[in-house]
């Protein structure tokens, strides 16, 4: 019965490893990031994963990636759960149960005194029998003194295995030591990470510091066909954009520029009024991150209407894809607009200002746009 559990909760952790796969797909590295929570989890106790703790924290994981949700930090989850896998390791409780080598003296010599103490009660009440023996006069005493005697070294002897008991016991001092050892190594790490992070930041306005001196520099055409500063700067941007990976990643923040193009498509009621059909266009268009086709459309639509049995006859769901597909693409197409605008106005000098202060350049400039 506990092989079939354990197997059920390792299906169920591969189910989740191929979710965290198909939700960060376009981040890097994830594979590195699976190899390492299928390492932690084959070293973890087979009692913690067969808990109920385990399953709770593995299904709301489950949940929250399945909802896929902009907002959330995955990196953050996957890491605490990584640290519940490291904190149930079988090496890290054989290292806990180990006892040291002190331990082994402190029991040797606990023994040689049970023994001494043990030689000392047959001495002393063999003293007592012989003195009891050769005065008959002091038969009553020596029986007194030689019952507590008795009594004095039974107290001593349970004292002494009550002290061998306890130094049996784990020590307290080892798990202390163990717990701020993790401590200050994640201290450690976090101040790394930390360095790496400011190193990363200088570099990346250095950089940009540079690709946009090289995109002010004006050049003549004889200077554009025999120079290679198109190259450089196409270098330069690639260099820079790795960069802002790599710190999104040690910040454990989305890898997203917050772009408008980046934005998710939303439907409306007023759009279209059924809103599972929206719901289903909703997560094509924000998965696939593309316009989709007419036949995509379509299929979702038709898909829709049999899993919910919206009853639509042919020619409406036909209808209805026509009408979403082409609301799909003018919000496409508008979202694309805002963005190219959005990037073309952050191009302009900070002194663009002055064309509209001047009336007449400015009413040369509409008039010559206008035609």
């Amino acid at each position: 019965m506990a092989e079939k559990t354990f197997d059920d909760i390792r299906t169920q952790f591969e189910q989740f490893l191929s979710l965290v796969s198909k939700v960060l797909v376009h981040e890097k590295e994830i594979n590195l990031l699976q190899n390492k929570l299928r390492r932690h989890f084959n070293s973890t106790l087979s009692s913690y994963l067969c808990s109920a703790d385990f399953q709770v924290t593995l299904n709301d994981l489950y949940d929250k990636f399945n909802r896929n949700d902009n907002s959330t930090k995955y990196f953050k989850l996957l890491s605490s759960f990584d640290e519940q896998l490291k904190k149930h390791s079988i090496k890290l409780i054989r290292s806990s149960q180990q006892v040291p080598p002190s331990s082994s003296l402190r029991t040797t010599n606990s023994r040689k005194t049970i023994t001494s103490a043990c030689e000392k009660t047959v001495i002393i009440s063999s003293n007592t029998i012989a003195l009891s023996l050769s005065s008959s006069t002091t038969n009553e005493y020596s029986i007194i003194t030689s019952k507590q005697t008795t009594e004095q070294t039974f107290d001593s002897c349970n004292n002494i295995f009550t002290v061998l008991d306890e130094s049996q016991l784990p020590n307290k001092n080892t798990e202390s030591k163990i717990t701020t050892n993790t401590v200050n190594s994640n201290n450690e790490y976090e101040i790394k990470q930390e360095k790496k992070i400011r190193k990363l930041e200088r570099r990346l306005n250095s950089l940009s510091k540079m690709i946009r001196q090289l995109e002010e520099k004006d050049m003549s055409l004889d200077e554009m066909e025999n120079c290679d500063l198109y190259k450089v700067e196409s270098s330069l941007k690639k260099r820079a954009c790795d960069m802002y990976m790599r710190l999104a990643q040690l910040k454990k923040q989305s890898t997203s520029t917050e772009r408008i193009l980046d934005q998710p498509v939303t439907l409306t009621e007023t759009d279209i009024d059924y809103p599972l059909i929206n719901k289903a266009l909703e997560d094509m268009i924000n998965r696939t991150k593309y316009l989709p086709s007419f036949q995509d459309v379509l299929d979702i639509v038709k898909k829709t209407n049999n899993q919910y049995k919206l009853n639509f006859s042919i020619d409406a769901e036909k209808d209805l894809a026509t009408k979403s597909f082409k609301l799909i693409g003018k919000k496409v197409k508008d979202r694309r607009m805002a963005d190219f605008n959005d990037i073309m106005y952050s191009r302009l000098p900070e002194n663009f200002e002055y064309i509209f202060a001047n009336k007449d350049l400015f009413l040369f400039l509409t008039n010559y746009f206008s035609f």
